[in-house]
């Protein structure tokens, strides 16, 4: 799990991915670093609604693409998922919907997302319309 301390380096990775930090504070308490020599080089996190829940921020630092990186950030939070109660997750997408389709995702209107979700901020400020909404059961 991350700290508040792992904040920062979350925030740099995701720019340096080109993917928005914006509203990734709210969440730190469900998200998931991981680090080489104490450096940040991947995360992942969890928007919490009840049994459903946004998987976002989902980064690797680029030196460490292609090094199963994302996979075991992906089983990790999946399962933490699971022991939070969560049945569902949902994600939205510009960049890597054929990566999410091979874990087993759906694309979905973003009309079908539940009611509680749209209001999360990847929703309402950070993903544009053009973004692909996408739903797993787990």
């Amino acid at each position: 799990m991350a700290t508040i301390r792992d904040l920062p380096a979350i925030t740099m990775l995701l720019q340096s991915v080109n993917l928005v930090p914006e509203g990734i504070e709210n969440c730190w308490p469900h998200c998931m670093v991981a680090k080489h020599n104490g450096d940040v080089i991947g995360s992942v996190a969890l928007e919490i609604y009840g049994n459903a829940a946004l998987l976002r921020s989902l980064a690797v630092a680029k030196f460490w693409q292609g090094k199963a990186v994302s996979s075991q950030l992906y089983e990790r939070i999946v399962n933490y998922a699971r022991k939070q109660g969560v049945s569902t997750l949902y994600l939205m997408t510009e960049t890597i919907p054929a990566y999410f389709e091979k874990l087993g995702y759906s694309v979905i209107s973003r009309d079908e997302f539940p009611e509680q979700l749209m209001s999360s901020v990847q929703f309402t400020k950070v993903c544009p319309k053009s973004a692909i909404a996408m739903r797993k059961k787990i």
